[in-house]
């Protein structure tokens, strides 16, 4: 299916964009996440999609990457409740920028404008108690990333950042021999949460991004992109460079306020100017 050689990143530059990764797990590119990752080629990035075996509607401009060469596919840890692959696409992203092949962006960020090298950490606020993971950039041996991927690869933690009873409980089950499942725990284990509490206690939280500039539209008015009728200057400012689209809350997914497909882009929409912007049909 045309897959590209996987390379690490020579050097990095202020003035150019960075490579960017991401992560699909299924048969098919959703139209949503083809124009995202098209965003980002559009903003002047290469994008490699990592996948598994056969995948369909991926377009042209996005180069494949085979994702067993990552991780072998019965690596793949689902959510016990929900059955998203989220907790092992964390596990993924850490171990794409160890090997120092760029950047990481899900597939339901928009991007606006290139993300470039500013610094050798890249991350953002996504709303006023967690640093998201959905763009994610740290130069090869960053402490944060070393403790990022050393603690994701434990499939039985025991969250630092939880209540210390339910801390306590996890212990105990450990200790007992009768630990509970990475994909047992509450949905973020090694994403957000994670990234947060590693910032936290290695005095990094000042490093991380406003929330404009990332994560612009918070997760209550995850279908304002889409509404014509939606006010989106006002989240948006000159310097914000993406939109994280929280399409797993679009298709009733953790925590959603309803159920269903993924909205159609009304005219006018955010979505839909983006699509116009960079030629693309939704």
């Amino acid at each position: 299916c045309g897959m590209v050689q996987i390379e690490s990143l020579p050097g990095t530059s202020v003035e150019t964009p960075l490579p960017l990764n991401a992560l699909w797990i299924g048969p098919a590119l959703a139209p949503l996440h083809q124009l995202c990752l098209l965003s980002a080629v559009a903003a002047g990035h290469p994008v490699r999609l990592f996948h598994y075996g056969k995948l369909d509607n991926v377009p042209g401009e996005i180069a494949r990457a085979d994702a067993r060469e990552i991780f072998p596919q019965n690596a793949i840890i689902r959510h016990r409740r929900t059955g998203s692959p989220s907790i092992f696409a964390d596990r993924f992203r850490y171990e794409i920028m160890r090997r120092g092949l760029g950047a990481w962006t899900d597939t339901d960020v928009l991007f606006l404008k290139p993300l470039l090298a500013e610094t050798p950490m890249i991350c953002g606020w996504e709303s006023t108690s967690l640093v998201g993971n959905s763009v994610l950039y740290f130069a090869p041996g960053h402490e944060v990333l070393e403790e990022l991927h050393r603690r994701a690869m434990d499939d039985h933690p025991v969250p630092a950042w939880y209540f210390p009873a339910h801390r306590a409980w996890l212990g105990l089950r450990k200790r007992w021999g009768r630990p509970v499942p990475v994909t047992a725990l509450p949905w973020g284990v090694l994403g957000p949460g994670l990234l947060t509490d590693i910032l936290r206690r290695q005095g990094k939280l000042d490093q991380a991004w406003p929330v404009h500039r990332l994560y612009p539209i918070p997760y209550k008015e995850k279908f304002g992109p889409f509404q014509s009728r939606y006010d989106f200057a006002r989240r948006i400012r000159p310097d914000t460079i993406a939109v994280h689209l929280w399409a797993q809350g679009l298709q009733g997914g953790i925590a959603a306020s309803r159920s269903g497909p993924l909205p159609l882009a009304e005219p006018g929409s955010l979505a839909a100017r983006r699509a116009r912007d960079i030629g693309f049909r939704l």
